[in-house]
């Protein structure tokens, strides 16, 4: 294998194996972005706002939609990413991060 094409290979693995952690570590992001309900009162408050807009998570863009929860959760409860009920995922502001 020539000189050249054992550094292209090296340059290409480098910018691999610093583009997994990056997409994994926006991913976390998502979930570290949720909303923290302490009471019956908030709950209330989430839902009325999430169902008018939707659950936007992402940090320090928003760039996971997602409908609300229709949990009757023990206070106090964390709502953050969940999977299955995501609406929308904007790439663009994902790779921005």
């Amino acid at each position: 294998m020539s000189k050249f094409r054992m550094g292209k290979l090296v340059v290409t693995m480098k910018y691999f194996f610093t583009f997994i952690p990056a997409v994994l570590l926006t991913l976390i992001s998502a979930d570290f972005s949720g909303v923290y309900v302490e009471d019956e009162q908030q709950y209330r408050t989430y839902l009325e706002h999430a169902r008018e807009c939707g659950m936007e998570l992402g940090f320090p863009f928003h760039f996971v939609t997602q409908n609300p929860s229709k949990l009757s959760p023990p206070f106090p409860y964390k709502f953050g990413l969940e999977m299955e009920r995501i609406t929308n995922l904007n790439v663009l502001p994902s790779f921005l991060c």
